[in-house]
């Protein structure tokens, strides 16, 4: 979470960010990050670095990284915990 808060702020130009936590039946714990920040197009970040690190990083501890994100749109990061 604190490098997906890191990249919002050195990247997104958000001026809203919302954290909400959650569990479910299917989940025992999960985030739902989301900033009105300027967005990016999803296809052409996969790759990148740092998107690619925190993927990894959640397979490590049995977790899944969702991200939504449109240009002009923001982004929507979801963590979920297994």
């Amino acid at each position: 979470m604190q490098e997906i808060i890191n990249n919002i702020n050195k990247h997104s130009k958000a001026t809203t960010v919302s954290v909400k936590f959650i569990t479910t039946f299917t989940n025992k714990f999960g985030l739902i990050i989301i900033d009105n920040g300027v967005g990016f197009v999803a296809d052409n970040k996969e790759d990148n670095y740092g998107i690619r690190n925190l993927k990894n990083r959640m397979l490590q501890i049995n977790a899944e990284l969702v991200i939504k994100s449109q240009l002009n749109q923001g982004t929507t990061v979801e963590l979920y915990y297994k």
